[in-house]
This record gives C-alpha cells, structure tokens and sequence, in this order.
C-alpha cells in the first residue's frame, strides 16, 4: 500500500488525490456530497445563478474538507473507510467548534478577497489546515486558525501553487465538458436550463480531487516539520 503521509512534491500530491478518488470513489463521493447536496440542489432548481451561490460554494466546499479529513485518514492507515464514522467524528462532541473554525476561516478568506484580492490570497494560503487541524487536533477555532497560519509558514506559495494546479488539472477539463455539452444541447435545441445542470453535476463529480488536495499537503507539512508518521496520524483519529 502507498504510504501518503511523507514527504512529497508537487506531483505526488496530485497523483495521490487523483489515486485515492479513483480507488474509494464510493466513501469519498458519498462523504462529500452530504455536505455539497444543498448546492446541488440549488443549481438544479435556480434560474439563473444567485449572487450568494459562489460564498456558499466556498463555504460548503471548505466544510467538505472535514469529514473527507477522517475518511482519507482512515484510507491512509490501511483502515475501510466509513462516511457514518467520518460524520460522527469529525462533527461529534466538537462538532460546533469545528463548524465555527469553518465559518471563521471562510468569512474572513471572503472579506480578503473582496479588499482587492491579496488579502484572500494571504488568508487563503493561512487558513488552508484550519479544518484538518480542528478535526484531527481537536484545535479551538481560533487556535485551530493559528495552528494552520503556522504549520503553513515558509510554505505559503509553494502551498497556493499546489492547490491552483490541482484546481487547473481538475477544473480545465471539466469546463470544457460543460462547453462541449452546452454545444451539444444548442445544436439539438435543448433549454439551457435543462442542459446547464449537466456541467454542474460533472463539477461535483470531480471536485473531491480538489478537497483531497489540503489534506495531503498537511500530512506533508507536518512530516516536514514534526516528523508526522502514520502512528501519530492514527493517534490523532483516536482522540
């Protein structure tokens, strides 16, 4: 079994997301889209895009990360993989901090971005562990905030150039999928609005590759910087 939590470059941290989608397709899609139905449901039913869609995209997308944290974990330790003990886990005794961390690290990546873009940069490659760190290391919001700030630093870029690549692998073809099938419904006189929600399920299809992402990175930086091993990750899931 391939070990993910080394050390690892930019490369193995995208073949590793793609590999482990690919082979627990089931515990992973299943585990995102409880978190992502309400957005699905709102491209499926809304007419047109609500201005609200994008921070709510971001926001479920953000929390998606928290249950997928257990059940990558899991797949990590050699374990079966289980959405009803990822839920559990990950939104159990703490789940309200966890919630709150998600919230805290969301609103202000979004303020960052609405005060010309930098700042939700910087926020962004801050904030990026925040989630993992409130599940696996029982962190508080605002400590959960810090710990990802500082288990992140000297990284920062290398870390934002990781996660818009995996977005840019992931994402490209995705959009021309949505293209081809727009041309496609065009040419066969489909309503948009019957064809449009096809791109939008194809997005969810792929998007656990991208929450994937920030969980290997974290491995990685905490191998890097504490000696992380699989022993201490299954230690963690045994809080």
């Amino acid at each position: 079994m391939e070990t993910y939590v080394r050390v690892q470059s930019p490369g193995s941290i995208l073949r590793g997301a793609v590999r482990l989608y690919y082979h627990n397709f089931g515990a992973i899609f299943g585990t995102s889209m409880i978190v992502m139905a309400p957005l699905l449901l709102v491209i499926l039913i809304a007419d047109g895009t609500p201005v609200w869609l994008f921070p709510l995209t971001f926001l479920l997308s953000f929390l998606s990360t928290v249950p997928l944290t257990i059940v990558i974990s899991d797949i990590c330790l050699g374990q079966t993989p289980s959405i009803r003990r990822a839920y559990a886990r990950a939104f159990g005794s703490m789940g309200g901090r966890v919630v709150l961390t998600v919230i805290l690290a969301t609103l202000t990546t979004l303020i960052g971005f609405l005060l010309l873009v930098v700042p939700g940069l910087i926020f962004s490659a801050w904030f990026v562990f925040a989630a993992i760190a409130a599940v696996l290391e029982r962190a508080s919001p605002l400590g959960a905030l810090k710990r990802s700030r500082d288990l992140g630093r000297g990284y920062y870029l290398r870390n934002l150039g990781i996660l818009f690549l995996l977005n840019v692998v992931v994402m490209v073809p995705v959009q021309l999928a949505s293209v081809t099938i727009g041309l496609i419904a065009a040419a066969l006189e489909i309503p948009f609005r019957l064809a449009a929600p096809l791109g939008g399920l194809l997005g969810f299809l792929a998007g656990p590759v991208i929450a994937i992402g920030p969980i290997l990175l974290y491995y990685d930086m905490r191998v890097r910087k504490e000696a992380y091993d699989s022993v201490r990750l299954a230690e963690d899931l045994a809080r």
